[in-house]
């Protein structure tokens, strides 16, 4: 389990980056895939859904071989809004493939620069 800074970072960074999601997907709905542990995602999923009552997430949650082999098969067709934790060596073959969207949130720059993509839009932060 993170320590509490860094457990409060990730939230805020999570909520930020599921409101930015939100632009795109169909109103008021969520699509997230995770290879966390069901107590992690839990946690931010709860802290989302305090702020945004009126949003429902759907969340498909596997491991990440399974989520990576999901995600690759879906490259042309994407289907999720949002991947929250993936690992990284994964999740840069991802960003070598062209799979995500750049976005720099709101707030970005409150972040530790050690845990944010070097590319300016970021796409990814952890």
């Amino acid at each position: 389990m993170f320590n509490k800074p860094i457990k409060k970072i990730f939230s805020i960074l999570f909520v930020l980056s599921l409101m930015a999601f939100n632009l795109g997907s169909n109103a008021g709905e969520l699509l997230v895939y995770s290879s966390t542990d069901a107590d992690n995602l839990k946690h931010y999923m709860d802290e989302f859904q305090k702020d945004h009552p009126d949003i429902k997430v759907n969340v498909v949650r596997e491991s990440t071989g399974t989520m990576a082999a999901k995600m690759m098969a879906e490259k042309d067709n994407p289907q999720a809004d949002f991947l929250f934790e993936m690992a990284a060596t994964v999740a840069l073959n991802m960003e070598a493939e062209g799979m995500f969207v750049e976005y720099t949130p709101k707030g970005m720059d409150a972040i530790d620069q050690r845990y944010v993509d070097n590319t300016a839009p970021v796409t990814w932060v952890g």
